[in-house]
């Protein structure tokens, strides 16, 4: 069976980022996309863990090494894999500049998911 990481964080920060003001001049990079994609990752980790959806003895700690494999999640939480994380990680894209993260898009995805999936 394929593996994937579901949670990556040394490649985020091993992104290099680059932005332009409107005369194409780059802007030096202030850390913020990395602070935000970050983020985003460890309330995903976070969220698996406290709904069970990870093997209990996978450490979830905010840290730059965080990786999760699809493996290393539970059956139920490697369907709501499949069907719902990439969703909302692209739901992510839609936000407001600014606007604070939150887990609340997880939790209607979870909501949604657990009805039409009853355990």
């Amino acid at each position: 069976m394929a593996d994937w990481k579901v949670v990556d964080l040394p490649s985020v920060f091993e992104r290099v980022v680059r932005s332009y003001d409107e005369h194409l001049n780059e802007i030096p990079d202030d850390g913020e996309w990395h602070r935000r994609v970050s983020e985003s990752y460890y309330l995903l980790a976070e969220f698996l863990a406290e709904h069970g959806l990870i093997a209990a003895d996978i450490d979830v700690s905010r840290r730059a090494d965080l990786v999760i494999f699809h493996s290393q999640l539970t059956p139920l939480g490697q369907a709501f894999d499949k069907l719902e994380i990439d969703k909302w990680l692209t739901s992510l894209d839609r936000r407001k500049p600014g606007s604070p993260l939150s887990n609340a898009g997880l939790e209607r995805r979870w909501r949604k998911f657990i009805k039409a999936n009853p355990v």
